[in-house]
């Protein structure tokens, strides 16, 4: 039997994200094919000593898992511990001499810091990195400035530094009011400041931890470039697209009755990055011609206490709008066989929503921003429509055209292709696992 570890951020059920929930299903399929799996993961980020780790061993259905209590989130902790955190290596590193793992397979390293892909090469126990997010490159971890501007990889530290330094408002408004002209100054002087300096040995530590790993995953070619072109082999960085357990699924769209309603759907983090604000802002201005649309958003309204307030202004007491609030992942398919149309109006370059990919199993179109990685998947006019960034008057537009032609709903669903399922994506993961001597 294999003993594989699984290391992220966080992990269920307290904590429900994309990265979470496919952690929870590479451990139950590893499990199913006989192998032995643990979980380690941050469950108290803010909790204890600052130079001490504890953790709590527990079970989530049948999955071992290592719950951590750590300082690791600033200004509690020295800079450089967001992206290297001694005290997680060394309970990492014992964690791994105790329990004899076969595998680490690290899913995330916000939190944990690259310094358990550290420990896990010093140990001699084969490592994977899945890059699931872009942390690796953005403290930010979205690719994305704090007033919502993309950003274009590689930045120099610099620049890195004045993006955090924007975060604070007084920052902020000084780059809008010299259109950039404050941040082109603040770059130059802050080339040896202590921030970025800092920043400019994030980028060194993640480097040399990249090239620790015996192999790269992601299921995002356009982060595979972006790994490349740091300098990471190309043999290094592999594509595994995500795959979906469908094994609970019905598979095939059940008949609706048309009631002359367009059931418009987002399912997904209520927080400004999603753009769910503007969704609302795009759907107030449909009128309703062919069908009356009507849009219900399944999420938790209160994770982000001041956007819910302001989307809750936004809708007001409009009865065509619908908050649902927090869903169970396991009535996705439920939910999506009562939608029409799904849209993804992201803000940022997501690795690859999970969602779009649920919307299409359960054969539900889905209007999505034209950005990587949702673009590579939503083909426009085909199984859905793509949307300029950002803009509302666009995906009003979009959206109007399906309200005015209910019809195009079947040639959408035509195109919609089958959906790779996780038993693919684990046959990838399991080639890789073999490759690297871990399985048989």
């Amino acid at each position: 039997m294999t003993k594989i570890v699984l290391a992220t951020h966080h992990f269920l059920p307290r904590y429900i994200g994309g990265v979470e929930l496919i952690v929870q299903r590479i451990a139950r399929h590893l499990q199913g094919r006989g192998h032995e799996v643990e979980v380690v993961c941050v469950e108290e980020p803010d909790a204890g000593e600052r130079d001490k780790v504890t953790a709590v061993q527990d079970r989530y259905e049948s999955i071992t898992v290592h719950r951590l209590s750590a300082r690791v989130l600033p200004p509690a902790i020295p800079p450089d511990w967001s992206f290297y955190h001694p005290p997680i290596g060394e309970w990492f590193a014992n964690y791994l001499h105790d329990t004899g793992a076969d595998l680490v397979h690290v899913h995330s390293c916000y939190l944990l810091s690259v310094s358990v892909v550290h420990a896990a090469r010093q140990a001699g126990v084969p490592t994977v990195v899945s890059l699931h997010d872009y942390w690796f490159l953005c403290p930010r971890i979205t690719l994305s400035r704090p007033d919502g501007s993309l950003c274009t990889p590689p930045r120099d530290a610099a620049d890195c530094a004045w993006c955090l330094m924007t975060e604070r408002r007084r920052y902020r408004w000084a780059d809008a009011l010299t259109r950039g002209l404050a941040g082109r100054i603040a770059g130059r002087l802050l080339s040896r400041a202590a921030l970025a300096d800092v920043l400019s040995r994030r980028q060194a530590v993640i480097r040399r931890c990249l090239d620790e790993a015996d192999v790269l995953t992601t299921q995002s070619r356009y982060v595979r470039e972006l790994a490349v072109g740091l300098g990471v082999s190309e043999s290094k960085v592999r594509h595994v697209p995500y795959g979906l357990d469908l094994s609970g699924w019905g598979h095939r769209r059940p008949a609706r009755d048309a009631d002359g309603t367009l059931h418009i759907g987002y399912l997904g983090q209520v927080i400004p990055a999603k753009g769910v604000h503007l969704l609302v802002q795009a759907f107030v201005n449909l009128r309703p011609t062919g069908a009356i649309p009507h849009l219900t958003i399944f999420g938790d309204a209160n994770r982000d206490p001041a956007y819910g307030r302001r989307l809750r202004r936004m809708v007001g007491g409009r009865p065509d709008i619908t908050l649902a609030g927090p869903y169970d992942n396991r009535q996705v398919e439920q939910i999506l066989h009562g939608l029409d149309v799904v849209v993804v109006p992201s803000l940022w370059r997501e690795i690859g929503p999970l969602v779009m990919m649920e919307a299409f199993a359960a054969r539900t179109p889905v209007v999505a921003s034209d950005l990587p990685n949702m673009n590579c998947e939503v083909k426009d006019g085909n199984n859905g429509m793509l949307f300029r960034p950002g803009d509302a008057d666009d995906l009003a537009r979009k959206l109007q055209r399906i309200v005015d032609h209910p019809s195009m709903l079947k040639e959408l669903r035509r195109g919609i292709g089958p959906v790779r399922t996780v038993e693919q994506e684990m046959d990838d993961l399991m080639d890789i696992y073999r490759e690297l001597g871990a399985t048989k």
